[in-house]
């Protein structure tokens, strides 16, 4: 992760991760939930795929400096595509 990354590139892996878990689950979690780690695990659990569930999690830190980049999550992403394939 890059430190010279700004918060609305942060911002954009957010909405990345969430609009991720809500493809897969059906749900998304509200900018205000963020913060409240119950809500954050009680729909992160039904993504059923560990590695995938982690770079959502990841994504949805709610430090924003402690989130990959866009570019970081689509790496992963391919990862788990090619291994899956």
């Amino acid at each position: 992760m890059s430190s010279e990354l700004s918060i609305e590139s942060r911002i954009d892996t957010y909405q990345l991760g969430n609009l991720l878990l809500y493809l897969l689950t059906g749900r998304s979690i509200d900018g205000e939930d963020i913060t409240k780690s119950q809500i954050v695990n009680e729909v992160i659990k039904d993504v059923d795929y560990p590695p995938l569930r982690e770079v959502i999690i990841k994504a949805l830190e709610p430090m924003p400096t402690k989130r990959p980049s866009c570019e970081e999550v689509v790496r992963r992403l391919l990862k788990i595509y090619y291994r899956l394939k």
